[in-house]
């Protein structure tokens, strides 16, 4: 039984308009107003009321069911596309009901029961008949016209504008009836020229009395004046249609044809490839093997000697005195070099590196950080460690974006190793670096690699203002074969430095006294070695890996024990082998010493590795290393057994440190039988946290706050 109370209901067309005039229409002041569905108006925000806003009909029911809010009343209930299939219609109207004022009204904004509705919907290509939504496709029906106004007036609500909705469910009804006659492309074909006459007659001339009575005279109108007038243009648009669809095979045709042909150029050009890949790796294999003879030949290791012991004090310097065959750029190539290196916007001041290797060396951590620099937009400028005769002032090259290496000409050959800088050498190179200075606009900092440059780099402090960075990145007495004037020009370098940085805590300690210090650990490039595919090397597995110098400090002995006490591994070490004495492992055939390899190769390498080593001397200069490869090897995730490094006691819950030989062979058994995945995503994550791109950030935030540097300006 119905309810004696009345409530005004009235129904819009789909559109936002309506929606809009009808709510400035109607005084909305200090009303209660429940807004049921999506917003179509921004107006009701503006306006001096109440608005509740229920989105679902999920949320309706939570809201009528909350005693705090049972007993409210509302003065105007707007319904906004609100009532899904999903809904219980009757009990939804019911409960409605009880929630509008004695005086208060319903507006209900209802999608597909206007003709406007289905002549837009037909207009962009969708077909939506009677009984259905535009929602049809997300398997959303909202609930027809006729069903909602049955319910509502047998409800009680009183509908306002009867007549137009009855109206609209009779065009309802007829526009069913016409899409069942007419295909859809002819229906397109009318409502897509709305000042035919066609159009007038079937969307205009509908009959008045009952529709289903009206089939015969639809179904005659259709034979004869539709056919008629539309049946050329019809058949025209189906032509056209079928000769674009034609040519477009025809083009599409042409373009398969070219495509397989690309392909198939391209698979002979990658078979070539492929042969000439296979014909320098074998080639560089083969190279590398006469590199490492050479290096474990008689007359190397003598060298080698002599170059630790009496080569500190009497130093042999072969190429002081042969003419170098190093060939120098031509001016053309000059030119080009000086115009990029100008060509860079001078807004940051920038670096010259007094490098302790040349930089197409092994990529390192200079390479690291000055990469980083560059792509802040500084121009790089990168010395090479041994300086020779020139018929040009200087060489240049431009060796990577924004970074370039600089070749400053001297008298005599001078390797940076074993020379020193006296005072009329100095003066010699800051008359050269004046001249590189003008031509190439220069406003530098100083960043120092290795203590022999200490004295140029104070000299051009003083005479050009260039503030200096000491880069502290080894225990540079423990190398062998360093003379003791580097130890000095460490000190030196340490006490006058705008800023010394320490990549150990060893090194820190040693750098305690300088006016300016940080702490700048060693780092990975991680999305280098992150990814990679294996099946690269092809030993037998397990295999036991390890890439990086092989010199001195490497722990050739170690090595031989471990392969012999494990011959079902295999181990395979790359680098260069000068300073280490590999002949006893000849005999041993499950190691592999297979010479240096590119910077670009060694994910591939690395991800063959079942586990990784670190295997160091325990010598005070491993003591200062902080070693770059651990966050390489993380990278991939792998497990690591290295000696035990004070610098790696902090990891040491993600590798395995070794006390000895002994203990090192227990914890390699232990790490080819880890299988946790844990742990592997933890070295992982460890080393995506310690980049180089990190590293540098800590160095360029300190740079950004000492005003000596003024690092972001260029004068």
């Amino acid at each position: 039984m119905a309810e004696n109370k009345s409530i005004s209901t009235k129904f819009l067309s789909d559109t936002v308009d309506d929606f809009n005039n009808f709510i400035n229409s109607i005084d909305i002041e200090n009303k209660e107003i429940l807004l049921l569905g999506d917003e179509s108006s921004e107006i009701i925000k503006n306006q001096n009321c109440n608005v509740t806003k229920i989105k679902t009909s999920d949320d309706f029911e939570k809201f009528n069911f909350d005693d705090k809010l049972k007993s409210k009343k509302f003065d105007i209930v707007l319904i906004n596309d609100f009532l899904e299939n999903k809904t219980d219609l009757v009990l939804f109207l019911k409960n409605l009901k009880s929630l509008i004022s004695e005086n208060g009204s319903l507006v209900c904004n209802m999608r597909n029961f206007s003709h406007a509705s289905f002549r837009l919907n037909i207009l962009d290509g969708n077909f939506f008949y009677q009984n259905s939504s535009i929602f049809e496709k997300s398997k959303i029906r909202f609930f027809s016209l006729e069903e909602i106004l049955i319910l509502l007036e047998k409800s009680g609500f009183q509908i306002t504008n009867l007549k137009r909705i009855k109206k609209d469910i009779a065009f309802n009804e007829y526009f069913s009836l016409i899409s069942d006659i007419f295909p859809p492309e002819l229906l397109a074909a009318i409502l897509r020229d709305p000042e035919s006459l066609t159009y007038q007659y079937v969307f205009s001339a509908i009959p008045s009395n009952e529709i289903k009575t009206n089939i015969d005279w639809i179904s005659e109108f259709s034979k004869n004046y539709v056919t008629n007038d539309l049946k050329n243009r019809i058949d025209d648009l189906k032509n056209k249609r079928i000769e674009d669809f034609e040519n477009r095979i025809e083009d599409f045709k042409k373009l398969k044809l070219n495509q397989e042909s690309e392909i198939l150029l391209n698979i002979c050009s990658i078979s070539a490839k492929n042969t000439e890949i296979t014909n320098l790796q074998a080639a560089v294999e083969t190279y590398q093997k006469m590199i490492t003879d050479i290096h474990q030949s008689f007359v190397f290791r003598m060298l080698h000697k002599y170059d630790n012991t009496i080569g500190k004090i009497i130093p042999l310097r072969p190429k002081k005195y042969t003419k170098s065959v190093k060939q120098e750029s031509t001016t053309e190539e000059q030119e080009i070099n000086v115009k990029k290196a100008l060509d860079i916007i001078l807004e940051k001041k920038d670096i010259v590196c007094f490098p302790i290797i040349n930089w197409d060396f092994r990529s390192q951590r200079p390479q690291h950080i000055l990469n980083e620099f560059a792509k802040k937009g500084h121009r790089i400028f990168y010395l090479t460690v041994n300086l020779r005769p020139l018929e040009k002032s200087f060489e240049i090259k431009n060796v990577a974006k924004n970074v370039f290496q600089i070749e400053l000409g001297l008298p005599k050959f001078f390797d940076i190793y074993k020379d020193k800088f006296d005072e009329s050498l100095v003066l010699y190179l800051i008359d050269k670096f004046k001249k590189v200075q003008k031509i190439l606009k220069l406003d530098a900092v100083s960043f120092v690699e290795f203590p022999t440059w200490a004295p140029l780099a104070l000299e051009l402090r003083k005479q050009l203002d260039y503030p200096i960075i000491f880069d502290c990145l080894d225990d540079f007495a423990g190398f062998r074969n360093v003379i003791n004037e580097r130890k000095e020009e460490e000190i030196s370098l340490i006490y006058s430095s705008d800023l010394v940085l320490a990549t150990s805590s060893y090194l820190l300690n040693k750098i305690s006294k300088a006016s300016r210090t940080l702490f700048l650990p060693n780092a990975g490039e991680f999305d280098h070695f992150n990814k990679a595919e294996n099946g690269f090397l092809k030993y037998k597995k397990p295999i036991i890996g390890y890439f990086g110098s092989i010199s001195d400090w490497f722990d050739t002995e170690l090595i031989e024990y471990l392969a012999r006490k494990c011959p079902e591994f295999t181990f395979v070490m790359i680098g260069h082998t000068f300073g280490a004495d590999i002949r006893k492992f000849q005999e041993l055939s499950n190691v592999h010493f297979i010479g240096e390899r590119p910077y670009s190769e060694l994910p591939k390498y690395l991800h063959d590795f079942d586990v990784c080593l670190i295997p160091f001397k325990m010598i005070p200069l491993i003591e200062a290393t902080h070693p770059v490869k651990i966050y390489e090897y993380f990278a991939a995730g792998k497990p690591v057994v290295a000696t035990n490094m004070t610098e790696l006691h902090s990891m040491s819950e993600m590798c395995y440190l070794a006390e000895n030989k002994e203990d090192f062979l227990n914890k390699l058994n232990l790490a080819i039988k880890e299988n946790d995945e844990t742990i592997r995503k933890k070295r992982i994550k460890f080393a995506s946290e310690n980049t180089w791109n990190n590293r540098f950030d800590t160095l360029y935030d300190t740079l950004k706050k000492i005003d000596s540097f003024d690092i972001e300006h260029h004068s």
